[in-house]
Formats: C-alpha cells, sequence, structure tokens
C-alpha cells in the first residue's frame, strides 16, 4: 500500500483530481500514468488482507469439511479474480504507454471488457451502473468483503464462552461490513 500511496501522490502532484482544464495536456497524461501504475498494489492490497482473514477463518472453523471448502473456494476466488484484474490492467494495451497517452500508435482492449470485468471484480457503483443494473450485483470484491464480515459471527457463535463475549466478538470481527 505504500508504494501505492506513493504513486497515487505524484499523480495528485501532475494534475488527479483537479478539471482537466485546469492542467497541462503533457500533466494530465504523466497524471494517468501515475494512476495506472498505482492500481495493481491497490488491487493486491486489500485482496491479501481478505485471504489473510479467510485464513484465520480457517483455524477457527474446525473441522466442518463445508465451511472449510466454502473458505478455501473464497481464498482461490479472490486470488484468481484480482491477479486477473492485476495483469488485465498491465496487458490491455500494446504498448503499454498508450494506457496513459493516446497520441502513440498501438491498440488497446474494447472499454466494455474492462467496463464489465471491473464491475464484477470489484462493483463499484456509477452513474452509468445504477442499483437497478444487474453489473451492480456482479461485485465479487463487495460480496467477499460481506461474507467475510458475516462469517466470524457463525465461528464464533459456536464457541464454548459467555453471549455478551461472543457479541462483542462478533462485532469486533464484523466490523469489515462498515
Amino acid at each position: 500500500m505504500i508504494k501505492n500511496s506513493c504513486f497515487v501522490q505524484v499523480a495528485l502532484h501532475y494534475g488527479l483530481g483537479r478539471h482537466i482544464e485546469d492542467v497541462s495536456p503533457e500533466n494530465v497524461r504523466t497524471a494517468i500514468k501515475w494512476d495506472y501504475l498505482a492500481q495493481p498494489s491497490s488491487i493486491m492490497a486489500p485482496t491479501f488482507g481478505r485471504i489473510s482473514f479467510a485464513l484465520t477463518l480457517l483455524s477457527l472453523v474446525g473441522p466442518s469439511r463445508p465451511r472449510r471448502y466454502f473458505l478455501w473456494g473464497i481464498i482461490g476466488t479472490q486470488f484468481l479474480a484480482n491477479s486477473l484484474c492485476f495483469i488485465f490492467i498491465l496487458v490491455q494495451c500494446k504498448p503499454i504507454q498508450r494506457l496513459w497517452d493516446k497520441r502513440l500508435d498501438g491498440t488497446c482492449w474494447n472499454l466494455k471488457f474492462q467496463e464489465y470485468f471491473g464491475y464484477f471484480d470489484g462493483g463499484e457503483l456509477t452513474a452509468a451502473c445504477p442499483l437497478s443494473t444487474l453489473k451492480s450485483y456482479l461485485a465479487l470484491n463487495s460480496f467477499t468483503d460481506l461474507v467475510l464480515a458475516l462469517a466470524p459471527a457463525l465461528v464464533v457463535w459456536r464457541l464454548n464462552m459467555k453471549r455478551s463475549m461472543k457479541i462483542t466478538l462478533s462485532l469486533l470481527m464484523g466490523l469489515g461490513v462498515l
């Protein structure tokens, strides 16, 4: 995440977040370049956080095969989907510099592919993707966050401890839902 923060800071320096009319064309390209370079680490850092939390839950679920398979499924799906997203960012344009400089000769993938995979993987809701559309329901990372926020309650509730402690642990481990 430190790399991501540093790259975003550089992009901000060159005008990321400002109105495009207030930034020189060269600085626009530089800001976009640093933003693209920041994206892979901003995708993989939360991925490893989710995987780590799922591994922690694996140590608590005991021998229950369905739960263990479910958590291993989450781990595998997270790694695969987000690794693909990471790779897609890097290979979607040839040469890669065309991501931030459209003046260069080359080709890029269809923007619809990027849009749909982005909705599937991250599930961001935008004006182009209101809640009522199918795209907003294909949010793998959002769904995984919700499952991993609620799963500790199921695990903790079976432990041998006071009810107040179970509630407290469930709430603390489930804060990811926020």
